[in-house]
């Protein structure tokens, strides 16, 4: 798109730091052919410029910074931004002016459609020359910003994820004490402002060190779906099997996510639309949490080791996007102080649902290496499942206990708060008689699986999963060797087993004595009680034949005497 004459070109910037929307304007001022016509903050005031009256010029470019300002975020959530923009203004092009400068997220954006991209720091004349060449159509990507990372970049990576992860770790620490209703006024300043140390350290960590933000820098991965959103026929990026995956899964959401089981699930609290968000909240932290694994190029025998760890972190994220809009003590920032929540509710989660699903490992094979899971399904009538089929299955599994993982820790800590109750669940269960009847539900329910169903399941070499059917949440069986888990039942559990095995052991027995006890109370009953019944009977039948035709006989002789 270019300008008219001497008309200068219409420019949108968008970018969280304000301070810098106010520096590159005044480094362009002294450009008479470029105009500054907004200076936006986040991509949702973008929307409401970029939709102006009918008749109103849209601008020539949208200079954009994707990512939103929040130390914590992960690098899939801006390239999502990019791609909404591009799908819902595809005439306008957009020119990234960003820290990132990782290649794999470069391409993954340039994939999105953005048409092109300038590192924070360049200078006024390349930043410039680049705008104009984008907004006349002509794309602005070079070689050297698309290749491959290099042993440096790696390294250099690697130290800052590093020095991230430290940063994060004491943020988490710092918000904590800063959530407790305790806390005096100077320890609070003095809290606050360390709160505000980290975050600038870890905002120039960003600048100084550019290999992406907040987190693993995806390669591109599928366009996140909304609730009720189709996906796009028009998407012709290759997909692996991972997204094929989560694809599938979501669409499964989509339909039906009812309780068809036997049993109570915590997500049935949410109402319908509650649910299928938490549910798809889970599956874009598994997306996001498969790219960082890419990118830190995890070996699959590395797989079982962090199975607990990918576990409890896929948890805690979930939980952490999916309540932090309906926290009912949010910080000014947005930021929910859950943290506490996830203290509070981490150990009892582990022990009761994530360290009981089962294949975790199989699964992030698939998805990260394609690696074909290799159990068979309890009923045999059915044709066997592809590799994929499989992967859906236990991903559907995954996804579902997370989600139970999330709502154990919300129900045990807000069931009483009714801000959260009406927020999130369904009418029935606003009463706190129906809330504390359905958790003693729960609580029965998996003290019997723990000590009954699990030992039993154990013993028959089965998994019991969660998947999603045509009317809803079902219960499927399958086939799986538990030798290891069946060695360490001890007490009740070890008893269930053992009690088990007698039954077997005793069964055949049993039922041979029975069914020899059985044929001879048959014959007692038919040849010797019934014959011995038989004779008797047939002699009363006759002594009452010989009696009534003895007092026939009489009646006709007193007849003749009296003739």
């Amino acid at each position: 798109m270019t300008s008219a004459g001497d008309r200068p070109l219409r420019i949108v910037t968008v970018d969280a730091d304000q301070v810098f929307r106010w520096g590159l304007a005044s480094v362009l001022e002294d450009d008479s052919g470029i105009a500054i016509v907004a200076q936006l903050e986040s991509l949702a005031a973008a929307w409401d410029y970029l939709q102006p009256p009918a008749g109103t010029a849209p601008p020539d470019l949208v200079v954009l910074e994707p990512h939103s300002g929040d130390p914590t975020e992960a690098a899939d959530a801006s390239l999502q931004r990019c791609r909404q923009l591009k799908r819902d203004f595809p005439r306008i092009p957009v020119l990234l002016l960003s820290a990132i400068a990782e290649p794999r997220w470069l391409a993954a954006a340039q994939a999105c459609g953005i048409e092109g991209y300038c590192r924070k720091g360049s200078s006024a004349a390349t930043l410039a020359a680049a705008m104009r060449e984008v907004a006349a159509g002509r794309p602005s990507w070079s070689q050297a910003q698309l290749e491959g990372p290099t042993p440096s970049a790696n390294w250099l990576y690697r130290q800052r994820r590093s020095g991230v992860r430290q940063i994060d770790a004491e943020l988490a620490g710092v918000r904590l004490r800063l959530s407790d209703p305790r806390l005096r006024l100077p320890d609070w300043l003095f809290w606050q402002g360390v709160q505000r140390e980290l975050l600038a350290a870890r905002w120039l960590i960003g600048q100084l060190l550019p290999l992406g933000t907040g987190g693993a820098t995806p390669e591109p991965p599928r366009p996140a779906l909304q609730s009720g959103e189709r996906p796009s026929t028009g998407d012709t990026e290759p997909q692996d099997a991972a997204q094929i995956a989560i694809a599938a899964t979501l669409e499964r959401v989509r339909a039906s996510t009812a309780n068809a089981t036997d049993r109570p699930l915590e997500i049935e609290l949410l109402t319908p639309e509650r649910r299928r968000e938490l549910l798809y909240t889970i599956l874009k932290r598994l997306e996001a949490q498969l790219a960082e694994l890419r990118f830190l190029e995890l070996a699959p025998e590395q797989l079982p080791e962090a199975q607990s760890r990918l576990l409890r972190e896929l948890w805690q994220n979930s939980l952490l996007h999916f309540f932090g809009k309906y926290h009912p003590n949010r910080t000014p920032t947005g930021d929910p102080p859950s943290f506490d929540l996830i203290l509070q509710n981490a150990a009892r989660v582990e022990r009761d649902i994530l360290e009981r699903l089962p294949l975790v490992s199989e699964l992030f094979a698939y998805l990260l290496f394609e690696q074909p899971p290799t159990f068979e399904r309890v009923d045999a009538s059915q044709t066997p499942p592809t590799p994929q089929q499989r992967a859906e299955l236990l991903l559907q599994n995954l996804t579902i206990q997370v989600g139970n993982g999330v709502m154990h820790a919300i129900a045990n800590t807000f069931s009483e708060t009714d801000a959260v109750v009406k927020a999130l669940y369904r009418r029935e269960f606003w009463s706190s008689r129906a809330i504390g009847r359905f958790r003693n539900s729960l609580s029965w329910q998996y003290r019997q699986d723990y000590y009954l169903s699990e030992p039993r399941a154990i013993f028959e070499s089965k998994y019991r999963l969660l998947a999603f059917g045509p009317n809803g949440i079902q219960t499927v069986e399958i086939y799986g060797r538990r030798q290891a888990e069946l060695a360490q039942l001890r007490g009740i559990r070890w008893g269930v087993t053992l009690a088990w095995e007698i039954r077997d052991a005793l069964a055949p027995r049993v039922r041979v004595i029975a069914s020899f006890i059985g044929g001879g109370a048959v014959y007692v009953l038919t040849q010797i009680l019934g014959r011995g019944i038989g004779l008797i009977v047939r002699g009363v039948i006759q002594q009452a034949g010989s009696a009534l035709q003895e007092a026939r006989q009489r009646r006709s002789q007193e007849q003749e005497q009296q003739k």
